[in-house]
């Protein structure tokens, strides 16, 4: 089932923009497409993410953010 703790499984509790590893307390999850933008809560397209490049993507696409999911 989509949930958090299997969303930061899925993803080894690592940020997928800039590869850090974080513990449950750090990690956030972010919508890819943002929900502003019509993004869905489905499995492609939540990520795990630092909260730093969390904020820095915003509500844009990571292309938008010039930033790259690893």
């Amino acid at each position: 089932p989509l949930s958090r703790a299997n969303l930061l499984a899925r993803d080894n509790f690592t940020c997928q923009y800039c590869e850090k590893e974080l513990t449950p307390r750090e990690a956030t999850l972010d919508h890819v497409l943002p929900r502003s933008r019509g993004g869905k809560t489905t499995w492609e397209n939540i990520v795990c993410a630092c909260a730093p490049c969390n904020r820095k993507k915003g509500g844009r696409t990571p292309k938008e953010a010039r930033m790259a999911l690893n």
